[in-house]
């Protein structure tokens, strides 16, 4: 028997320029907005907006001096530094240790 799925803590959903009449931001990620409303909102579907504002968060805690990795993915609700990895450089073009490199030289 497998064990149980391993769930993390709901990462908020700000609001896109106050288009999102979602209440506190989970409504969406919870498929109580239509995705098709949401898409027509937003302009991508549910699940590639929620990667982009999940990575765009992570982008801005690898600023943080001292934060690892793991510990940004966790915030950011990935389960593993690899997961977070693989999805922001698929997504970015850049691992998340090469944008940390570069946040560092702006």
């Amino acid at each position: 028997m497998l064990p149980p799925p391993r769930w993390h803590r709901p990462v908020p959903v700000p609001p896109c320029s106050g288009r999102l009449p979602i209440g506190d931001g989970t409504a969406a990620v919870a498929g109580v907005v239509p995705a098709r409303r949401l898409t027509g909102l937003v302009g991508e579907p549910p699940m590639a907006y929620l990667t982009g504002r999940r990575l765009a968060m992570a982008a801005d805690l690898l600023r943080e001096p001292g934060t690892t990795i793991g510990a940004v993915a966790r915030q950011v609700g990935y389960g593993s530094s690899f997961a977070l990895s693989a999805a922001f450089k698929r997504v970015r073009g850049v691992s998340p240790r090469e944008r940390r490199v570069g946040a560092a030289r702006e």
